[in-house]
């Protein structure tokens, strides 16, 4: 079983660029099963049905959520008409929306669900280790391998969910902080874990908004409105495979597209510019003896 979680898709360059790419993404990696969270298509506030709609015609099979849930008023309306996209299942009972879903495909069955963290994050949520707990009992009988998007802010909650449900679930990839970690692993009940899958959206920003506006921000302390950014858009995600006789994750890997370029092609780049600066600056100088030539006429 081959699962493609798609990190927090932030705003229009987000959608964009999924659409463009995941149709070719998915037949490349032979991915069963895409889950994205889209808790910031909208603007980078919130989900629409309109929205999902649009990610599901894309390839997007599930939609997972977070703090921004109700950001968009309408979508309090309209989630429940939503087969395939589940609120965080530790909000209060009262809130609309499914808790978890089950995917199926060619006799495979994935449940999927998520959670909001409890630490540094302000919307009210219940006990995420608890709730863990419960949706695990739930879902289990249910499908062949459970998949946790965990929103949260802190690796070390991430981690400790982590190690919550060894042995109980396949796998737990981490959200909200838009930032992909490197801490990519098998635990060793067979658990494939990441702390933050990133964001798919616009990089040349500050975590999708634009980045002027941000750092004005941090610099005197005003409020402002945080803008979308444009620029740079790139896919975060991680994919990860699923050994079905042993129920057990063999492998996870953090996947960014385009990729950010290494040492090696960074040099390589710097080295072409400098190249390049040279030969212009050789074309600019004067041919020899045209200044005399000038002076004779």
């Amino acid at each position: 079983m081959k699962i493609f979680f798609v990190g927090d898709i932030v705003g229009k360059p987000g959608r964009r660029i999924l659409a463009d790419n995941l149709p070719r993404i998915r037949e490349s990696l032979g991915t069963d099963f895409v889950i994205a969270n889209a808790e910031n298509a909208a603007g980078g506030n919130g989900l629409t049905k309109n929205m999902a709609e649009e990610l599901f015609r894309c390839g997007v099979d599930a939609i997972t959520l977070g703090d921004h849930i109700w950001d968009q008023r309408c979508f309090e309306g309209e989630i429940g008409a939503l087969e395939k996209v589940c609120r965080p299942a530790n909000l209060p009972p009262s809130n609309p929306g499914r808790t978890y879903l089950i995917l199926e495909k060619d006799g495979m069955k994935l449940g999927v669900f998520s959670l909001l963290g409890q630490t540094l994050m302000k919307i009210k949520a219940n006990c995420p280790f608890a709730a863990a707990g419960e949706m695990i009992d739930r879902i289990k009988p249910l499908c062949d391998a459970v998949f946790l998007d965990f929103h949260a802010e802190t690796t070390s909650e991430k981690v400790s969910m982590a190690w919550h449900l060894d042995g109980r679930a396949q796998a737990v990839v981490g959200t909200h902080t838009h930032i992909p970690t490197n801490d990519a692993r098998i635990f060793p009940k067979g658990l494939a874990f990441l702390s933050d899958a990133g964001m798919t959206g616009p990089w040349a920003s500050c975590l999708g908004r634009k980045w002027e506006i941000i750092l004005q921000r941090f610099i005197d302390g005003r409020p402002r409105a945080f803008a979308m950014a444009e620029g740079d858009p790139r896919i975060c995600a991680a994919s990860i495979e699923i050994d079905e006789k042993s129920r057990r994750a063999v492998s996870i890997e953090p996947f960014i597209y385009p990729p950010f370029p290494n040492t090696a092609q960074r040099l390589a780049e710097l080295m072409a510019a400098e190249e390049a600066a040279k030969k212009a600056a050789e074309e600019r100088k004067p041919q020899a003896g045209g200044s005399e030539s000038a002076a004779a006429r």
